[in-house]
């Protein structure tokens, strides 16, 4: 017997989040370990009438959580039951050179790419999501060897599992069940083509969107290690923002800071981590933005604009509390 937990919220805002409105609703999951292997086919498939029950019943809008070896079912399971469902974060990620060619010398099944057992998703369909690892990135991640734009994990312990790991028919499946291309589709398709999109009534010349925009934000790997290694059972956090970009925008942007990362254009790439501050001028009702590297202040460099920015965050909150 085991439990797989779930959780719903309403979250109130003061202003529309996107289409959405200012209620939105979301649903915590943690799918049990054994249930999610595919172990026990009837309490797997319960899981997943449940959750479609709880969509349905409260109008989910966001589910999160753990879905452990189950993550790339998420999309299949609740579209088989009627209910259109977008990934809009997930993390992949790889092992060094060498602990993979240790274990492939040891007989291990040894794969370079892994997942993150947790993921975003998004219900109702009619969405434009930008990821930095989406359904165009299919071939790049089957055919991963060194890929510098993931991240790299040193030892047996990292988030989530190799890929052969996640089961998509039953608790031991073949060799020829494996297939990592077939599993991606399942996560990574969209429920609403670009075309369909495209073809949803706009307001008359405005500048309106009629379909929802989210983007997931990638964050700095270092920020999360302890040591420079992950903590036994920790999960890689995702962030996921409501996006004014189109796609091709969003994907023009990705690839300047990329360039700027390897030292070819202007600005900080993917994995550097930046502390941003914006304070409001009182008097002539300027606003003014500062930076500062958190990485600096970890090599010892001079932490005065970090507490300045400390300052400046204390004010504007203070002047939040008393408005």
């Amino acid at each position: 017997m085991a439990r797989s937990r779930m959780l719903v919220a309403r979250v109130q805002f003061k202003q529309n989040i996107g289409h959405i409105g200012v209620d939105v609703v979301v649903c915590g999951v943690h799918g049990h370990c054994r249930t999610m292997k595919h172990e026990w086919p009837e309490q797997w498939k319960h899981f997943w009438d449940r959750l479609a029950l709880l969509i349905r019943k409260h109008s989910i809008h966001f589910v999160a959580g753990d879905f452990n070896m189950s993550l790339t079912e998420v999309p299949k399971q609740l579209g088989k039951r009627g209910i259109k469902v977008d990934c809009v974060a997930w993390y992949p990620w790889q092992r060094d050179e060498q602990h993979f060619r240790q274990d492939e010398h040891a007989g291990i099944g040894a794969h370079r790419l892994g997942f993150e057992s947790c993921g975003i998703f998004y219900i109702g369909g009619k969405v434009q999501v930008s990821m930095p690892w989406s359904l165009t990135m299919i071939e790049a991640l089957t055919a991963v060897a060194g890929d510098d734009e993931l991240h790299v994990y040193h030892s047996q312990n990292a988030p989530g599992q190799d890929w052969n790991c996640y089961r998509s028919k039953k608790y031991r499946e073949k060799a020829t069940d494996k297939n990592l291309h077939a599993r991606l589709h399942d996560l990574l398709t969209p429920s609403t083509t670009e075309d369909e999109l495209l073809s949803i009534p706009h307001r008359g010349k405005s500048s309106y969107c009629p379909y929802l925009r989210l983007w997931q934000q990638p964050l700095a790997q270092k920020e999360w290690l302890v040591n420079g290694e992950l903590p036994n059972g920790a999960h890689f956090p995702l962030c996921v923002f409501t996006h004014k970009r189109s796609a091709e925008a969003h994907h023009a942007r990705v690839q300047r800071r990329r360039k700027g990362k390897n030292g070819k254009g202007k600005g900080a790439g993917p994995g550097t981590a930046v502390a941003e501050a914006t304070a409001v001028a009182k008097g002539k009702g300027k606003e003014t933005s500062t930076s500062s590297s958190s990485s600096g202040a970890a090599m010892g460099a001079p932490n005065d604009a970090a507490m300045s920015a400390q300052q400046r965050w204390a004010q504007r909150w203070a002047h939040a509390r008393q408005r």
